[in-house]
């Protein structure tokens, strides 16, 4: 008995084992393609992983172990093409009858290898980490089914993660590289204490177009005490240090449905200059620990209230620095005489309340003076500014007061002089008398190079006079590596830009010798780029808010892989749209002009429209600098002389700033005068099929050509009647595509005496009717059908004398009624009668099921537009509920504002900051309206395409069903005209 038992359990425990070991494989493919579906249905993103995930219950036992390599979420919409999310490694560890059970998923431990992590939010509010759909099912009033779903986490561990936020909407960026961070808690509790190490090498903070933080090294320690059913967050002495600055902090973070509440307040553990001083960018080197420093630092502040869309939470921080200096051995110069006051104060919350003070910001760099003092107040309803700069700096100075990277090429001379004292409404109102700006700017000689600079930066002399009305820049040479520039002009509405971000306007002139706008752009600029140096371009996102007028004059312009020089006219930029008028230059030997615009305001997709006038464009010799023809008609290489052409196209455009050749809409006319094509594939086999060997080449004088390029497919719009040589006339007309297949057709009429050894034959059947008393008359000109298939690569050449055949056919029943007796003429006629009625059953038959085809599609094709637009028009309404719901929002954010003002001078100032609210609200609602209306256009323009790919091939079988109908008709008639043979 025990033996059996021990029997039996041993069997058990083996076909557990086994299962154990199986159960992971035989279900993985199951699981895999659960986890995507169900994911991907509720993301407005895609996410995706490897298939190949590792299950393991004996890894970890009774934990159930769970990697997952190559994790993404994918962006759509406005994110298209963007990662949200990518995770290398992604490994957790489970409690099996937790997830089997459903109630509540125990995850031990979830652990991110080299995780990126990209967070971003477009201007219009709208953010990449939004991507869960709405939930449109209607849940039940009351959960009956027992305990609400839960997961447990006891740790979290990020190993050398990378980490980027950028918040367009506010300007803030944030860079975390290298980063580590290890959190533990049981998250089964409503309360308990999550204990979190975070570490970077690399933290860097942005805000407005700076960099507060740069690359600062970064350690924080904190226990959090967790609420998790009030949602409150408390900690006690959290550290963190940045550099050599210790800070420390306490206080809570309560999160409500409608606005968060905090009372936090942080301060800085040493009182040393030197500790501050390690903060400021590039101070911080390996040789830090030599420098030698004097003061005292204070650093301080707090947060206390609640913070909502329109209110802050009452703040107060404060920074103060007295009689501090700094020297780094074996330097010249130190700095010293360094004293700061600064403070930033709200008391109440109200964002216009808030006020800058830096009362005090002295210094001395290598004995040269340096002071600034600003007052900034009401920065929301009417900026009011105080504030004055004054110094003189020798740039040259600076390496002999800080070690600068070895490589680095600083010198110049800064003579600093400007004050402001007013309101921000007197420079609006034109009411300059309320509003004393001055001052001026002066660069000499200044040289700038860093090691990881591709280039020296010049600036010969600069020169900017303020006035209350504008910035006047009477002066502005210099050089970017070879790129030389010589400006001038003004600009207008600087205060607004500064505080308030509102359009700069302006008008500059431009003269320039050489400019290579590559070098500026790419990482590794062609110094005289080749045809093919394409693709180094990336987008360029043009500032929304900036009105400028550019007059340029360049001797020489590099961009792309385009030369151009003489270049001249006039640029327009205003809205995130450059327009550019009138613009000539000399190209490839030729000229160029052109008209057209760049609008990046969907930075995403960027849109280009030009008008462009070339002449003299040796084509044959330059096609590799115009992709759209070398794509589309790569025949135009073999285009022989110069040519002049106006093209009209439209395009998206892609990350490298090329055109969307799907998307792209040209129409262009070509000019010839005096050119042939010669070398085609093509033409050699139309004549090898014709047994004639000179039509190898086509003339083409006094021609125009006109064509289309739309929806990935050239159309000529006119049929071209081209002389072949001997006489000889082709006609052509057709299309061909982005996959460069051809779908030509026509005729050449050749003439009977350049037919050659085909000649002999005609002469042999003229020979053989005669002898049977038949005058058969041959034209002069004989017809030959033509057909153009295949590729550019391999083209298929389809060449038939049907049409000479017919004629032929048509003289021969003239004659037979002459020589011919009665009864034979009586059964031809029979003969062909009968004939002609089969070939036309056999047409009409194939012309019913062509037309139900061609039915058939254009139903599917309306099926498709009209699904199509309704998806369109639900995103549109879509759309113009969230903008009206922002709308709604501002104008009740407004409302409360100018009800909450009591007094006159309080309503006037509410009534400029509510309308300021309006405005930004209604900016808002119009972006967000425009981004659904650009995802409509999309769904329609793509339902649009496949309906008309459905239609083209319904049309496609169609043709080709009544092509083989007339095929076998003609078949049918030739073998009864066979019996009227000579």
């Amino acid at each position: 008995m025990l033996k059996k038992i021990l029997k039996i359990s041993g069997i058990s425990v083996l076909v557990l084992l086994i299962a154990l070991i199986t159960a992971p494989f035989l279900f993985k493919g199951k699981i895999v393609k659960a986890i995507k579906k169900a994911a991907n249905t509720q993301l407005n993103g895609t996410l995706d992983f490897d298939n190949d995930i590792s299950l393991s219950l004996l890894r970890s036992f009774p934990k159930l172990s769970v990697g997952i390599n190559k994790l993404s979420i994918l962006g759509k919409d406005s994110f298209a093409g963007d990662t949200l999310v990518y995770f290398p490694e992604l490994r957790l560890s489970m409690d099996l009858m937790s997830a089997i059970k459903g109630e509540e998923i125990k995850i031990r431990t979830i652990k991110l290898s080299r995780p990126r992590i990209n967070i971003e939010t477009l201007p219009s509010g709208r953010a990449n980490w939004d991507i869960l759909k709405p939930d449109t099912s209607k849940a039940p009033a009351t959960d009956t089914t027992g305990g609400a779903f839960k997961m447990a986490l006891n740790s979290l561990v990020i190993e050398n993660g990378h980490i980027t936020y950028n918040d367009r909407s506010l300007g803030f960026t944030t860079e975390l590289k290298d980063v580590n961070h290890e959190s533990s808690g049981d998250f089964t509790q409503d309360n308990f204490t999550l204990k979190t190490h975070t570490e970077t090498p690399s933290l860097t903070l942005g805000y407005g177009g700076i960099d507060w933080l740069y690359q600062i090294k970064t350690n924080v320690d904190a226990d959090l005490g967790m609420d998790m059913k009030a949602m409150k967050f408390s900690f006690r002495e959290a550290k963190a240090k940045l550099n050599e600055l210790n800070i420390q902090s306490d206080g809570y973070v309560d999160l409500n449905d409608e606005d968060m509440d905090m009372d936090i307040s942080f301060k800085a553990l040493q009182n040393s200059f030197r500790n501050f001083l390690s903060l400021v960018p590039g101070m911080y080197s390996s040789n830090f620990k030599d420098v030698k420093t004097e003061g005292t630092m204070a650093f301080q502040g707090s947060l206390k209230g609640k913070m909502t869309d329109t209110r802050m939470p009452a703040t107060a921080i404060a920074l103060q620095i007295a009689n501090a200096s700094f020297r780094y051995p074996g330097l010249q110069y130190p700095a010293d005489n360094i004293h700061i006051d600064l403070k930033f104060n709200n008391p109440d919350g109200e964002p216009d309340h808030s006020v800058v003070d830096i009362n005090k910001f002295n210094l001395r760099l290598a004995g040269e003076p340096f002071s600034l003092k600003m007052l900034l107040k009401t920065p929301v309803s009417d900026p009011y500014i105080n504030a004055n700069v004054l110094g003189k700096l020798d740039l040259g100075k600076i390496q002999s007061l800080i070690p600068l990277e070895k490589g680095t090429q600083l010198a110049g001379l800064v003579d600093a002089d400007l004050s402001a004292v007013g309101n921000y409404s007197a420079a609006t109102s034109k009411n300059f008398s309320r509003l004393d700006a001055k001052g001026k700017l002066h660069i000499l000689n200044l040289l700038w190079k860093l090691p990881t600079d591709k280039d020296a930066t010049e600036i010969r002399e600069l020169k900017l006079d303020f006035t209350p009305q504008q910035v006047n820049m009477p002066v502005c040479k210099g050089h970017i590596g070879k790129n030389d520039f010589d400006a001038s002009g003004s600009l207008s509405n600087m205060l607004g830009y500064m505080f308030a971000g509102e359009k700069l306007t302006g008008t500059v002139k431009l003269k320039s010798q050489y400019m290579n706008i590559n070098s500026l752009m790419a990482d590794a600029p062609a110094e005289e780029p080749k045809a093919t140096d394409t693709g180094q371009l990336t987008m360029v996102e043009l500032p929304a808010n900036l009105d400028l007028s550019l007059d340029a004059d360049i001797k020489k312009l590099i961009y792309d892989n385009y030369i151009l020089t003489d270049l001249g006219g006039h640029m327009h930029l205003e809205n995130g749209e450059l327009n550019m008028e009138g613009i000539k230059a000399s190209l490839l030997g030729g000229t160029l002009g052109l008209n057209g615009k760049y609008d990046s305001k969907n930075i995403k997709n960027p849109f280009t429209a030009m008008d462009l006038t070339i002449s003299r464009l040796n084509l044959a010799e330059n096609l590799s600098y115009f992709p759209m023809l070398k794509k589309f008609a790569p025949m135009a290489a073999h285009v022989k002389g110069l040519v002049n052409a106006k093209i009209e196209m439209n395009s998206i455009l892609d990350q490298h700033m090329q055109p969307n050749y799907e998307s792209m809409n040209v129409n262009a006319l070509f000019s010839f005068t005096d050119n042939a094509v010669e070398g085609l594939d093509a033409l050699k086999e139309i004549g090898r099929q014709l047994n004639v060997g000179w039509i190898e080449k086509i003339k083409l004088t006094n021609q125009t050509v006109k064509f289309r390029i739309q929806e990935g497919m050239l159309k000529l719009m006119d049929s071209l009647a081209l002389p072949v040589g001997n006489g000889a006339v082709m006609k052509l007309g057709g299309y061909s595509k982005l996959d460069q297949t051809l779908h030509y057709g026509g005729w050449i009429k050749i003439p009977r005496k350049a037919m050659g050894t085909a000649n002999n034959v005609l002469d042999g059947w003229v020979k053989q009717a005669s002898s049977k008393g038949i005058n058969l008359s041959v034209a002069e000109t004989i017809p030959v059908d033509l057909g153009i298939g295949g590729t550019f690569l391999k083209p298929k050449i389809d060449v038939s004398l049907k049409g000479f055949q017919k004629a032929l056919a048509d003289d021969l029943k003239d004659q037979g009624k002459k020589i011919v007796t009665d009864e034979a003429n009586k059964k031809l006629k029979e003969a062909l009668a009968e004939a002609r009625k089969r070939a036309d059953q056999v047409k009409a038959e194939a012309k019913k099921r062509a037309d139900q085809i061609r039915a058939e599609g254009r139903q599917a094709g309306d099926k498709i537009r009209a699904e199509g637009k309704t998806r369109a028009d639900q995103i549109r309404n879509e759309g113009s509920k969230a903008a009206q719901t922002i709308t709604d929002q501002a104008n009740a954010q407004a409302a409360n504002l100018e009800a909450q003002a009591k007094d006159p001078i309080s309503k006037a100032a509410a009534k400029k900051g509510a309308d300021k609210i309006r405005q930004e609200g209604q900016k808002k609602a119009d972006a967000t309206k425009g981004e659904f209306n650009l995802r409509a256009k999309q769904v329609e323009d793509e339902a649009n395409k496949r309906a008309g790919q459905v239609e083209d091939e319904a049309n496609k079988r169609a043709d080709k069903i009544e092509q083989e109908a007339s095929d076998k008709a003609d078949q049918i008639m030739k073998e009864a005209e066979a019996k009227g043979k000579l």
